[in-house]
């Protein structure tokens, strides 16, 4: 009896066309189908990141920092646990992040290309690419303009905000 996958279609390597009254089944899994199913399915979100070899920062619709990689870490240095849960204000060390009303919540917000970015990521679902943005960072207790590039795509609720460049 040939006998096929009951996954993928194939004929099962093995089975001879002669009926088998030992073995009824007409399906079973062949070896690829067997190895795809039964490896393990998931992998961490921070691995995947990690895997895209540039920084990546997941956020949600608050522009809050969800997941980052190490590229991205590296790039704003600071380690994941001040990046992850923080405003993207606060991820980037926007000088007026820390001003009353915070990252979202000043007039200097009204024209953070950075947010508006994201923003229209989240209400468009149209990416963005290489977007040029100067945000007003602090860096070793100074306020300077940097200039970076960045790049958005809306992935199952989230933004993915990939930074193409940065200059000090």
């Amino acid at each position: 009896m040939i006998r096929a996958c009951a996954w993928c279609g194939n004929v099962i390597e093995g089975t001879s066309g002669e009926a088998d009254q030992a073995s009824p089944v007409t399906h079973g899994m062949c070896p690829t189908c067997a190895a795809m199913f039964f490896s393990p399915k998931g992998e961490s979100m921070a691995g995947f990141l990690d895997r895209l070899g540039v920084p990546v920062l997941v956020v949600d619709s608050d522009v809050r920092v969800v997941a980052a990689n190490a590229q991205a870490c590296q790039t704003l240095g600071k380690p994941l646990g001040a990046v992850r849960d923080s405003l993207g204000g606060m991820a980037f060390q926007c000088a007026h992040a820390k001003e009353p009303g915070g990252c979202g919540g000043t007039v200097h917000c009204r024209s953070c290309t950075i947010r508006s970015t994201v923003r229209h990521t989240f209400e468009t679902g149209e990416p963005r690419v290489r977007v040029r943005a100067y945000p007003d960072v602090e860096l070793d207790h100074q306020v300077r303009t940097v200039c970076l590039e960045i790049s958005t795509e809306k992935v199952d609720g989230y933004v993915m905000l990939r930074i193409d460049d940065l200059r000090p």
